[in-house]
């Protein structure tokens, strides 16, 4: 009876879930993203103190270096040439940061 009774609730549940509609974003609109690293800040000039320009890794997985001879000020956002993997209809965005003042500031993807 129990066996029959998980059985009709799998059959009839079944019918009401839509396919590819579940916790991917797969439905989601895509985001528009730059064709190469956006800047909201220009580069920092007299050796202020900031952020190179970002090191980062695509959604492909491959490592990336972008102006490296270039600071940006702490608070500086980079708009990465990719959209997010985890919000779809959002461009990947870097802030320069600095969390503590004995380190060195740094780019962060905030989650």
């Amino acid at each position: 009876m129990r066996i029959a009774w998980l059985l009709a609730t799998a059959l009839v549940g079944g019918c009401f879930i839509e396919p590819g509609r579940g916790d991917d974003d797969s439905f989601a609109p895509r985001c528009n993203p730059p064709s190469g690293v956006r800047y909201t800040c220009a580069p920092n000039t007299l050796n202020a103190r900031g952020c190179a320009g970002p090191r980062w890794t695509t959604n492909a997985g491959e490592v990336r270096q972008e102006d490296p001879n270039l600071e940006f000020a702490v608070g500086c956002q980079a708009q990465l040439p990719e959209c997010s993997p985890y919000y779809p209809s959002s461009i990947r965005t870097l802030t320069c940061e600095q969390f503590d003042s004995q380190l060195a500031p740094s780019w962060v993807e905030p989650l």
